[in-house]
């Protein structure tokens, strides 16, 4: 007969389109099923979701003499507003000897995507980036979501290598720039 050890997150409730890590361990079972992801699943796992409204997520082990299923409900919280773009002012050079190098994370062809980023990147690692606009060689504007500016290359890598264990689950490769 199939036992379910355990079926647990690493949090209850979450804000649309965060991730939840789902968590189970099972015995004596010939399948494990996730529901309502269709999937069949190891007798132990770990698997992030991404909700976007709140779920019941069914795991279901069954073997040739029975089977047992157990739910688990994620609330999910409405996403927080985007933030509201800021004045602009009028765009300077930026000089690596006034303090030009730039940690960037990212760049979007929307101003509302890189502000959305920039504020899911706020809330990871605790600090708040900015959203400039670049102009690439051929002539395409992209919004480049930063931090900075520091007063060179090297604290910016500092920085950037003390941000790097806040950065996982980020679909990310920040660099340093001058630009």
């Amino acid at each position: 007969m199939p036992v379910i050890l355990g079926f647990v997150s690493d949090r209850a409730a979450v804000s649309a389109g965060e991730p939840v890590e789902l968590i189970w361990s099972v015995e004596g079972v010939e399948t494990v099923r996730l529901e309502p992801l269709g999937q069949e699943v190891p007798a132990r796992g770990r698997l992030k979701v991404r909700p976007t409204v709140s779920t019941t997520y069914w795991l279901t082990a069954t073997s040739q003499v029975g089977g047992e299923t157990r739910p688990l409900k994620i609330d999910v919280h409405p996403a927080k507003a985007p933030m509201k773009p800021g004045p602009v002012s009028a765009v300077k050079p930026e000089n690596p000897a006034e303090g030009g190098a730039w940690i960037q994370f990212a760049s979007f062809q929307e101003r509302p995507r890189a502000e959305a980023w920039a504020q899911a990147l706020a809330e990871q690692i605790g600090q708040e980036p900015v959203v400039r606009e670049g102009t690439l060689p051929n002539g395409q504007v992209m919004m480049r979501v930063r931090l900075g500016p520091y007063p060179g290359v090297p604290e910016a890598l500092r920085t950037l290598r003390s941000l790097t264990p806040k950065l996982r689950g980020l679909a990310t490769k920040p660099f340093v720039t001058i630009r």
